[in-house]
This record gives C-alpha cells, structure tokens and sequence, in this order.
C-alpha cells in the first residue's frame, strides 16, 4: 500500500466519506437522507465540539473516524465519544485503523479530553486494536429509537 495520510476531513470530503459509510450501512439510501447527513457533516467539520480525520491514499479516501466532545460533570472536564469508524478495504485494515486511532488521540491530547467512549461490535481487528491500545471493555450503552 502507498503512503497512507491521515488529515482533518474538509467539507468536500463529504461524498466520498458518505459513499464509505453507505457502503457499511448496507447502501441504505435516500434523497433527504443524504441531505441530512451532508447538513450534519458540514456543521461538524467545522465544529469545536466534534472531530473528523480521514485516511488517504492519492488523494483517495480509504478510511474515516468522527468523534464527538462535550463536556462533563461526572468526569469535570471533556469527554469524547468515538461515532464512526469506517475503512474501506480489507487488506492493511489493521493498520489504518490504528492510523486513525493515534491521530485522533493526538487532537484528543490537545483538548484535554479525560475519558474516551466507543460502541464495539463483533469487528475482530477493531477489538483486537481497542486491546493494544488499552481501551478498557465496559458497561454496554441502552439505546432507544425516537421517532
């Protein structure tokens, strides 16, 4: 693999970044959607609050991790919670995950974020890595649909 590049995602990332996580979502698409998710995306590559790196390769991005930071009263002071994670191919996964990772640590260092969060799922490679990088299993997250 060529020299893989991980940067703050630019609001013209998004059509390549949807058609990635379309892609996981099994292509579950529709017109308004799209529209949402790019109003999302571009409120938020531009927020203090949340965090958007991609992966490139030639200017191709192959992967993407959003991160959400708020501040919090329990742990006085920011908190994070990783939403997304998405690569594209299989081989070398591994190591752009872990790319993704360690960049986004490193703008989490910055902000003095004190506690990080994700959701895992049954993603060997990812579990594997949250090991590595010594992310601690906790309590499972309840979830409620609205609407």
């Amino acid at each position: 693999m060529k020299l893989n590049i991980v940067r703050e995602a630019r609001e013209n990332d998004f059509p390549e970044v949807y058609d990635m996580i379309k892609i996981k979502e099994d292509n579950k698409v529709n017109k308004d959607r799209k529209q949402n998710a790019a109003d999302i995306f571009y409120q938020n590559v531009n927020s203090e609050n949340a965090i958007y790196l991609v992966s490139t390769v030639k200017n191709k991005i192959i992967g993407f991790i959003s991160c959400a930071v708020q501040r919090s009263l329990s742990y006085a002071g920011n908190v994070a919670e990783i939403q997304e994670v998405s690569v594209l191919c299989s081989e070398n996964a591994k190591t752009i995950y872990k790319k993704l990772f360690v960049a986004l640590q490193n703008f989490l260092k910055d902000r003095k974020v004190k506690h990080v969060e994700i959701k895992t799922n049954d993603n060997e490679i990812l579990n594997e890595l949250f090991s590595e990088l010594v992310y601690n299993r906790q309590v499972s997250k309840m979830r409620k649909k609205m609407g």
